[in-house]
């Protein structure tokens, strides 16, 4: 009777680990304990598991190869387009080269997010976003931090007072995550990138409760629309209106990519100046 009514319960447990696997560092096989049915289902995980380290490794490893083996021809053409007398020409021909090892890089960044190779711990959201946001204004882009509102509270009420009461919870406290650090940087960074590409400035803020915090980037002055950027999530899709914008169409892939990691979304919204993107990861 014991093991019927506990076997419901392992069946969870495992399947909440596998959930959390990649959002939490999971660990690289389980161990096949339990009942028999339990063990056979563990088995086949780990089988599976591997095989997907092994395809995303060798992803990688080719992707490697390649970027390096580019490297000695890419710096040949340098050479000789930097011998070009025809300035026009010649800067076609450098815009070329870096959009080529440009577009092999993006390819292995994405595939190093998907294998998740960075190690998860406790960082500052809140100085993260202190620093990235610095880091613009020290070179004078216009990218400024919004102050967190801080939220009011209904309190109950007291049968000594006839109205009820309310508190104020400070937003403006430090906010810790279980996150990539070096993965969720890049993923702020794309996003402010983004909107500076498609506007004029950018303004960054953070919302956060007990099981989620939200990182918010929001353009002043996009022509695009929520709609039209959410399609461009796919790989190498790139909107009409970015023909004289840098890119290879992977930027967003990769945050949404790294949103899944962190057990979260990136979705994007339109607002009276332009469009806000909203990079939501699990905090529990």
């Amino acid at each position: 009777m014991t093991v019927a009514l506990n076997l419901p319960v392992s069946f969870l447990s495992f399947a909440g680990q596998l959930r959390n696997r990649r959002r939490v560092g999971g660990p690289a096989r389980y161990d096949p304990t339990g009942l028999q049915e339990l063990q056979e289902i563990i088995a086949a995980v780990n089988s599976y598991l591997e095989i997907e380290r092994e395809q995303l490794a060798g992803r990688a490893a080719v992707l490697s190869g390649v970027s390096h083996d580019l490297g000695t021809p890419a710096t040949r053409l340098r050479l000789r387009a930097a011998l070009i007398q025809d300035a026009d020409l010649r800067q076609k021909f450098e815009t070329d080269i870096d959009s080529m090892t440009g577009i092999i890089e993006s390819v292995l960044t994405y595939t190093h997010v998907e294998m998740g190779a960075e190690e998860p711990r406790n960082l500052s959201l809140t100085s993260l976003l202190d620093a990235i946001v610095a880091n613009y204004q020290d070179v004078g882009r216009p990218v400024t931090l919004r102050k967190a509102k801080d939220v009011v509270v209904k309190g109950g009420k007291s049968i000594f007072m006839s109205r009820q009461g309310y508190g104020v919870v400070s937003n403006n406290r430090d906010t810790v995550v279980h996150a990539r650090p070096v993965s969720l940087e890049r993923a702020i960074t794309n996003l402010i990138e983004n909107a500076l590409k498609y506007g004029r400035r950018a303004t960054v803020s953070l919302e956060a409760n007990a099981q989620s915090a939200t990182i918010i980037i929001e353009d002043e002055g996009s022509e695009s629309s929520a709609a039209e950027i959410e399609k461009l999530l796919a790989p190498f899709q790139r909107g009409e209106n970015t023909t004289t914008i840098d890119g290879h169409g992977l930027g967003l892939t990769i945050v949404a990519t790294i949103a899944k990691l962190h057990g979260g979304q990136l979705t994007f919204e339109d607002s009276a100046t332009g469009v806000t993107a909203r990079l939501a990861i699990q905090r529990s």
